[in-house]
């Protein structure tokens, strides 16, 4: 770009018209050393390139807009296209796409959720109506009607009884929306409401099944409202709802309820049964409505098959009618009411009652309950009572046997805390109900009764914990689960096998299941039951010779502490050597070098792993927070071991002094002229900090200071002249000063 300035200067003032003087010279002398300067040449290249990339990277994010725009409308007249078209997969795939790229779609997001309900997810297509209802406020009928349907799904029925409401709202005439209020009036229990819908429905409503299903609807509705107002003692009203119903279906097994209980009020149980006789409504219901409480549940609006003969349900209602309790004992006469003399054979007080227990007095409501049917209210009741110490409560478990094993078991694996007090109320059952427990684990898991990877292992560990509980006399029932081959079961087993602490019936469990899952279940079992099994372990059995020293068995503290009362502490003795040199089983013997039961044995094991086990004796005797008499016998191990674990002491002195450093000091000065060469070199030595620090970081530390004080007691001559060395090579100051301060206290020692 210079060039045509370049030239144009060259020309001189003739070719580029009259010179115009700038500070002296022409402008063409002022452009042309302007263009000669290289940096301006650089920086104008430069800006240049970066105008051209921002222009082509511009046009580049135009064009891939304009590409994602294509590409997201063709998602969407796609998705329409199979929505419409009843293919829900793809059109969820395809609207899925558009929404991520256009959140606010209302018509994409309506789609797909319509889209989610088909395929059976209504919790989704709840979550996108509801999206559109709240966060975008829109309103149409389409939504609302959606929203009220993916409601009732979703087993909200009053939610969607207010949603369907503002539907109708918006078209009173609409058959859509009124089927689906009608729908949840149904499903809210709201008999009388529902009725009136589905009367404004059927006016909308051509002839053909779904008027049918509809008008079917209405009638149940008027007689289960009129069953309400039955129950409210508005005879009136019911007899009303029940004349509407007999108008709109006169077969309604419903209305035929309803009638029978109008026609005993006024004429007796015996008419009303007739009616009922007289009815032929097909298979009773599952449930009879709940009328006490006013909610009634959503009535069915299947229509029943053209041409098929279906027996009478209320047949067996005959049975119900009441019948003389009195009877007399003589000559076998029933009369309804207790006679004090017989009008056919003239006996006086022969007459009583045949069943005396229907005539008794009742308890407690709630106890007769219990007693009359296997009553799981009432066994959740006694297992809240026992959680919160109520041992009358436990007791009553317990007796209930097998009965209550499955709530139980539930209760203590949702309860956590490793089941508490339900655990002993398990084992307290006794051994006879072992199979019940084991059938009722495995009901569990299979049903997700306990959902989730979590709590199928906590039932697995809890009923482990009741199999430990139980002695020899259960032995029966583990000895099958040996062959088993349901994974959880057969940890209960090793559980068991674990806490009778036999090796020779462990031996069973080692004959049949791979080494590496009964050391999962050693790893895992108490360390109480753990150490008493330990204990047992003979010499030259499969149990000591590859089980426990197994590299995977990591159980070290428990294997150690089974040392003080093992039967055969050889044994042990004999595994820890085999298992070698381990940080963790080391830490672990020093933790009970204080046990003179085994100390002997700890000292054999920690003399055969020879030198790594230093560092762990430096750091244990540094450890302050250790018992005395711990570290007074680490101290004895590390002055038999002398100058070679002089470096690892000087290692234990930290960035700051200590109160440990004088007990260093002296331990160091203890070891003897022995000890010289590792003093001086735990001095010279530098670490990596110091020696890029180029002299910024102070050389004075409290390693240097211990290692100058050590030297002075250490051997007389020896350490003077190690002192000296070390002051004639030593620069920083403070350190100077401590050398001829340790000079001086050693001098003065040796006069005195």
């Amino acid at each position: 770009m210079t060039q045509p300035f370049l030239f144009a200067a060259a020309q001189g003032p003739e070719a580029a018209g009259p010179a115009v003087q700038v500070g002296g010279r022409t402008f063409w002398d002022f452009l042309h050393g302007l263009a000669s300067e290289p940096a301006l040449l650089q920086s104008t290249l430069v800006l240049l390139g970066l105008v051209v990339l921002g222009l082509v990277g511009l046009r580049m994010a135009r064009l891939a807009a304009e590409a994602r725009s294509r590409a997201r409308v063709e998602d969407f007249l796609l998705g329409v296209e199979q929505a419409l078209a009843g293919e829900a997969k793809g059109a969820v795939a395809r609207l899925e796409r558009v929404l991520a790229e256009d959140p606010e779609n209302h018509s994409a997001r309506l789609l797909l959720g319509e889209a989610r309900a088909a395929l059976g997810e209504p919790g989704e297509a709840h979550k996108h109506h509801v999206h559109l209802h709240s966060a975008f406020g829109v309103r149409s009928r389409r939504n609302q009607l959606a929203l009220a349907r993916s409601l009732l799904d979703v087993q909200r029925p009053g939610d969607a009884v207010e949603v369907a409401e503002g539907a109708v709202a918006l078209d009173p005439r609409d058959p859509d929306a009124l089927q689906v209020l009608f729908q949840a009036q149904l499903a809210a229990g709201k008999a009388l409401d529902a009725a009136h819908t589905g009367q404004r429905l059927l006016q909308l409503l051509p002839r053909g099944t779904r008027r049918a299903a509809v008008l079917g609807s209405t009638a149940r509705s008027l007689a289960l409202a009129g069953q309400i107002r039955l129950r409210a003692n508005d005879l009136p009203g019911a007899q009303q709802l029940l004349t509407a119903s007999r108008a709109l279906a006169p077969d309604s097994a419903e209305a035929a309820q309803l009638d029978a209980r109008v026609r005993t009020l006024e004429h007796g149980i015996e008419a009303a049964l007739g009616i009922l006789e007289a009815h032929d409504p097909g298979p009773p219901p599952a449930s009879l409505p709940a009328l006490a409480t006013g909610s009634l549940p959503a009535a069915s609006s299947a229509a029943a098959v053209p041409g098929t003969e279906r027996p009478n349900s209320y047949r067996a209602l005959a049975a119900l009618r009441p019948r003389d309790v009195y009877q007399c004992a003589r000559c076998g006469s029933t009369f309804a009411s207790p006679v004090p003399v017989c009008a056919a054979c003239g006996v006086p007080g022969a007459v009583a009652a045949s069943e005396p227990s229907l005539l008794g007095e009742l308890g407690d409501p709630g106890l007769v309950l219990d007693e009359v049917e296997e009553n799981r209210a009432h066994v959740l009741r006694r297992i809240q009572a026992a959680r919160e110490g109520d041992r009358d409560a436990m007791d009553d478990l317990v007796s209930m046997g097998p009965a209550a094993v499955d709530e139980v078991l539930l209760a203590s694996v949702r309860g956590g805390s490793e089941g508490g007090d339900l655990v002993q109320v398990l084992q307290r059952m006794g051994p006879a109900v072992l199979p019940a427990l084991f059938a009722a684990h495995t009901r569990l898991r299979d049903r997700g009764l306990v959902p989730g990877l979590f709590r199928a292992a906590a039932a697995t560990q809890l009923l482990g914990r009741v199999a430990q509980g139980f002695g020899r006399e259960a032995l029966a029932h583990f000895e099958p689960l040996l062959d088993t081959a349901d994974r959880d079961l057969r940890k209960v087993a090793v559980d068991y096998f674990l806490a009778l602490a036999d090796p020779d019936e462990f031996h069973k469990v080692l004959d049949r299941f791979p080494p590496v899952e009964v050391i999962h279940r050693l790893n895992a079992a108490p360390s109480e039951l753990l150490r008493r099994f330990l204990a047992r372990v003979r010499a030259g059995s499969f149990l000591a010779e590859g089980v426990l020293v197994d590299s995977s068995f990591q159980r070290d503290e428990d294997l150690v502490a089974a040392l003080a009362q093992a039967q055969d502490q050889e044994a042990l003795v004999q595994v820890l050597l085999r298992r070698g040199y381990d940080g963790d089983l080391v830490a672990a013997m020093l933790d009970r070098l204080d046990d003179d039961r085994i100390r002997g044995a700890i000292e054999r094991c920690l003399d055969a792993f020879g030198t790594p086990v230093l560092d762990h004796l430096a750091a244990a005797f540094a450890d302050l927070e250790r018992e005395a008499v711990v570290r007074a016998r680490v101290r004895e191990r590390l002055v038999r071991a002398g100058a070679e674990v002089v470096g690892r002491i000087c290692a234990q002195f930290g960035p700051k002094p200590s109160p440990v450093d004088g007990e260093l000091e002296e331990l160091l000065a203890s070891l003897g002229a022995g000890a010289i060469p590792g003093l001086l070199a735990a001095y010279r030595d530098t670490s990596l900090l110091e020696r890029f620090s180029l002299g910024l970081l102070s050389r004075y530390t409290p390693r240097r200071v211990g290692v100058i004080r050590a030297l002075a007691r250490a051997g007389e001559g020896a350490g003077q002249e190690a002192l000296r060395a070390l002051a004639a090579e030593e620069e920083d100051q403070n350190l100077r000063m401590r050398i001829a301060e340790a000079q001086h206290a050693a001098h003065a020692g040796g006069k005195s």
